[in-house]
């Protein structure tokens, strides 16, 4: 529990516990004429433990949601230099281009202006020369091109074959159906990841979330799916975020325990909620499902994040609603607009 490590923090649950601990030897040192006084001692213990309970579930939530934060600064700090040298590129592109149109086209003019002099065996030989020239400016500019990063020029270059394939599969469906779909990596996210799981499991989870967001998405006026592989603090995590229809409640409940899908006459089979749940198991991760307002750009995101906490939350504006709803013990459900 990162919270552990602040001081103020461990202070106020030393208080609480130190105290707990006093109560509980004080009932097992008294004698049976303290009857009045041990009943005290226990009933002080079990009112104890609801300020500690509530404080530990606030500091657990709290906890969760500085990493949250720290996840979007580290991506939006990556888009960023992602960006960055993306314009560099493109500037070293512009600028070679402006010399080379330049020559091509003052080599252009010179051989129109030599045409009416030239025999048909140096018209031919010119032509093909120029046309050389041309095709190796092409070639030239094809190449500086591909080496862009997959935001600007729509191709995933990650270094992993499996993943690449998943993404351009993903990116060619997302097209079908007039749905966007960006990708965002952390190139910190490799230096971690295969430690958890290897690139099949990847690839296959990838597949699931992907299949998920676009079955949940191409029925919407607004059709938008972000994946977003990161890492904070050497914990990887893999999020899908959509402009899908919210999870119903009764999949918030059953995911995991059998196959649900609010898409099963749209091709889903709940099979793929079903991996992305023994997955989390086996790699102790959590599953994060967000929720958010309606004016936001995506109207959910579920993240895997990899930290060995075997936990399952919800963060939502209905809350109520799902809590009326939900009735398995191992989910938090948090508010959208709980304030730390």
């Amino acid at each position: 529990m990162t919270f552990l490590a602040s001081t103020p923090k461990i202070n106020l649950g030393i208080t609480i516990s130190s105290f707990t601990i006093f109560l509980w030897l004080l009932v097992h040192n008294s004698s049976a004429n303290e009857y009045i006084l041990s009943s005290i001692a226990q009933l002080a213990i079990c009112l104890l433990l609801i300020p500690f309970i509530a404080w530990w579930r606030t500091q657990l939530t709290q906890s969760y949601r500085r990493y949250l934060r720290q996840m979007e600064v580290q991506m939006l700090k990556n888009q960023v230099s992602q960006l960055t040298e993306d314009n560099q590129r493109l500037a070293q592109i512009v600028h070679k281009d402006n010399k080379l149109v330049t020559a091509m086209a003052s080599s252009v003019l010179e051989f129109v202006e030599q045409t009416p002099h030239l025999s048909p065996e140096e018209l031919s030989r010119h032509s093909e020369s120029m046309h050389r020239d041309l095709l190796s400016l092409s070639e030239h500019r094809q190449e500086a091109l591909q080496q862009l990063s997959g935001t600007v020029t729509g191709q995933f270059h990650t270094g992993h074959m499996m993943v690449d394939s998943i993404l351009h599969f993903g990116q060619k469906q997302a097209r079908e159906h007039d749905i966007s779909l960006a990708v965002n990596v952390d190139m910190e996210f490799w230096n971690s990841i295969f430690s958890e799981i290897d690139e099949e499991q990847l690839s296959h989870i990838l597949a699931d979330l992907i299949q998920n967001a676009i079955i949940a998405t191409k029925s919407c006026v607004k059709r938008e799916i972000i994946v977003s592989l990161a890492s904070v603090d050497a914990k990887p995590s893999i999020g899908i975020s959509d402009s899908g229809v919210d999870f119903p409640c009764v999949v918030l409940d059953k995911l995991g325990f059998e196959k649900c899908s609010q898409h099963l006459s749209e091709g889903g089979s709940g099979i793929g909620l079903m991996d992305i749940w023994q997955l989390k198991k086996n790699a102790k991760a959590t599953l994060l499902i967000e929720e958010f307002e309606d004016d936001a750009t995506c109207t959910k995101q579920i993240t895997l994040i990899f930290d060995k906490k075997d936990r399952y939350l919800v963060l939502s504006p209905r809350k109520k609603e799902i809590q009326d709803t939900v009735r398995r013990t191992d989910i938090l459900i948090c508010d959208r607009d709980y304030r730390i």
